[in-house]
């Protein structure tokens, strides 16, 4: 199965193989009109103007293609730039401590009022309790 890529540069071939068809039977066409202004003609032979008639024909058709094959490259691209960006994602590297020791202090605080134990995982709780256990109010019940 093809890659996005490779859809990506095989569409952009086939526009620039058609662009060069194209211009190929333009200058095919104008040549006859050169060929017929050369010899004082004002028309073209009738061989050189169904010849023509089919080349123009031909670049219409090639055209129409182009634009089709314009439009699957559109969508191909977004498809490519969200691949690229999912890969992009893949790359970002987020730093743990896994596997490695902890570089942040243990945050828990244990504290044993009256006969039952409370754990307080924050360094503000702790403080906030240690302020009330400085208060006189606290310090009545402890007192008992």
């Amino acid at each position: 199965m093809p890659t996005i890529h490779e859809i990506v540069e095989n569409l952009e071939s086939e526009i620039a193989e058609n662009d060069e068809t194209i211009t190929r039977k333009r200058t095919e066409i104008e040549s006859y009109l050169d060929n017929a202004a050369a010899h004082g003609e004002s028309r073209l032979s009738h061989a050189d103007d169904v010849r023509s008639d089919a080349l123009y024909a031909d670049i219409e058709r090639k055209r129409a293609a182009n634009r089709r094959l314009e439009a699957r490259l559109v969508r191909a691209r977004e498809v490519q730039a969200e691949e690229r960006e999912q890969e992009s994602r893949l790359n970002v590297r987020i730093p743990t401590n896994a596997g490695s020791a902890s570089r942040v202090p243990n945050r828990t605080t244990s504290v044993r009022i009256g006969s039952e134990p409370h754990t307080y995982r924050f360094p503000v709780l702790s403080r906030l309790l240690i302020w009330l256990l400085n208060l006189p109010s606290s310090q009545e019940r402890d007192g008992r």
